[in-house]
């Protein structure tokens, strides 16, 4: 949406004691070709960007991105360029442990009998979260985080240009009338790419009245056909590599190019430990995260406890 004149003005004049002048444009022909929609008239004029502008390092993008999200020029941004989930609910430990991973820590020790997330890897990763609310500033801190689909209302809202979400979510987007796209998580330069698979479990209790018939319904929902029709009408992931060359989810991804974006990551997926008690690590490990973010623990001192309460349940303690 155009800025007006004045604002106009003011962001440029602002952009210039950034970059320089050399370094900030706003010349129409020039704004024309950048347009993601050259070619459709009709919106061309809306969706044409206000400036062209050619950072010289990190911190200028940080600059550009702070300016940029405080409309009300009043130092607190009314947009936000990420939003991860850092409240006590299970999925901010998932999305947390692909930022452990990232900097080459692990959840568990090899033999799975402590926890071991406490690491200088998982300091560094907790660090690089409350960094991004205290010291960049491109993070909202929210108080009360109660579901998963209220880290997506964020984005729905526009109110944060990135989330982490599931490959499902992108059926809540079909319809918005703005671009957006899907891409995969940050990576370190010297690390590979990591992202998280998971999340749905098909299980038998030890109780159970009808183990047999419950194991049968089991095989028969994860048969090829069956699971490719869950698949597509969910946009889910196949759980077998070999289900992403089938016939019908090659048309599925043709259709729906984004979901490629997910499938191609599957090879760089990981699961969580498959310990009993991880259900309860992973809700300890959402509290320390939001315990860190919110500054009434340091990441060290946040993961600490929760990697001693987490050994507690590995050994049966309670």
């Amino acid at each position: 949406m155009p800025l007006g004149d004045e604002k106009h003005q003011r962001m440029h004049e602002e952009l210039v004691n950034i970059l320089g002048s050399r370094y900030v444009c706003d010349d129409p022909g020039v704004l024309q070709a950048y347009s993601r929609d050259y070619y459709a008239v009709g919106i061309l004029r809306r969706r044409r960007p206000e400036f062209v502008l050619m950072p010289g390092s990190t911190e200028d993008v940080q600059k550009i991105v702070k300016l940029a999200n405080d409309e009300n020029r009043d130092g607190v941004p009314e947009r936000w360029g990420m939003f991860v989930t850092h409240g006590p609910i299970l999925p901010t430990g998932l999305v947390w442990y692909t930022y452990l991973w990232r900097e080459g820590g692990t959840i568990l020790n090899t033999d799975e009998t402590q926890a071991t997330f406490n690491s200088p890897a998982g300091a560094r990763a907790l660090q690089f979260y409350v960094d991004l609310v205290h010291k960049h500033h491109v993070m909202p801190l929210v108080p009360e985080i109660k579901s998963w689909g209220q880290i997506f209302d964020v984005f729905l809202r526009r109110q944060s240009a990135i989330v982490e979400h599931w490959s499902e979510s992108t059926n809540q987007l079909k319809d918005v009338s703005w671009n957006w796209g899907a891409g995969p998580q940050p990576i370190r330069k010297e690390g590979p790419p990591v992202s998280f698979v998971g999340g749905n479990c098909l299980t038998i209790p030890k109780k159970a009245e009808h183990p047999e018939a419950a194991y049968e319904f089991i095989k028969w929902f994860l048969s090829p056909a069956v699971h490719m029709n869950w698949v597509i009408r969910g946009n889910y992931l196949p759980i077998r590599a070999s289900d992403t060359k089938a016939e019908e989810f090659q048309a599925y991804s043709k259709e729906n190019p984004l979901i490629d974006r997910f499938s191609t990551y599957l090879k760089y997926g990981r699961n969580r430990p498959t310990v009993p008690p991880m259900a309860k690590i992973q809700d300890l490990t959402a509290r320390a995260v939001e315990k860190a973010m919110f500054q009434k623990a340091t990441p060290q001192e946040a993961l600490n406890e929760a990697v001693a309460a987490s050994n507690e349940l590995l050994a049966g303690k309670k």
